[in-house]
């Protein structure tokens, strides 16, 4: 089971050991101090609310809140919180975490015009395979699989420019100061 400092959710960022160190215990406080009543007052809010509350679930792996973020995922509410949900779900690490992420992967790698934090829950699945020794991921990922479909529509090249001549070109870049200023050009003289 990952640490608190462990895991895809903490990146290696530019903090001194000390600071993160520091973070990461005033982040263990919170959760700890937090009473279920507060965290089901945060889940019932607002976007930024239930991600603060996933987060301190995840943190504490709090038990009675343990379908919550799995549930809140698989809703089909704001996207702004799924991050904090996939964190909690990696906290918690179980075959039941590793279900609900593979469901809203699935869901949502089929919506290429949806990008609501495949990258995160993708990762998090991913994670969880390997503390697991579980495959949820592999097919997903596999060549032809849902994230490569999902990704080749995301990046399909578009469209040149529109170019012009490059008589035009080079005419339009040798007078267009003149033209704008109001100057007649040595063309239009001629």
């Amino acid at each position: 089971m990952p640490g608190v400092g462990e895991g895809p959710w903490l990146p290696n960022c530019s903090r001194t050991s000390l600071e993160r160190t520091r973070l990461l215990q005033s982040l263990r406080l919170a959760a700890e101090a937090i009473t279920d009543e507060e965290l089901e007052v945060r889940v019932d809010r607002d976007w930024r609310s239930r991600l603060t509350a996933a987060w301190l679930t995840g943190l504490d792996r709090r038990q009675p809140f343990r379908d919550v973020p799995g549930d809140l995922l698989l809703a089909r509410r704001l996207y702004s919180s799924r991050q904090g949900y996939c964190f909690a779900l990696t906290r918690f690490c179980s075959e039941e975490d590793a279900l609900y992420l593979k469901a809203h992967v699935e869901r949502y790698l089929q919506q290429p015009d949806c990008q609501c934090d495949q990258y995160w829950a993708t990762s998090t699945l991913l994670h969880i395979d390997r503390q697991g020794g579980t495959e949820h991921v592999g097919r997903l990922l596999a060549p032809g699989g849902l994230r490569h479909q999902w990704n080749d529509a995301q990046f399909k090249p578009c469209r040149p420019a529109r170019s012009f001549p490059s008589s035009r070109r080079s005419r339009r870049g040798s007078n267009w100061r003149m033209t704008l200023l109001g100057t007649p050009s040595a063309n239009a003289r001629s």
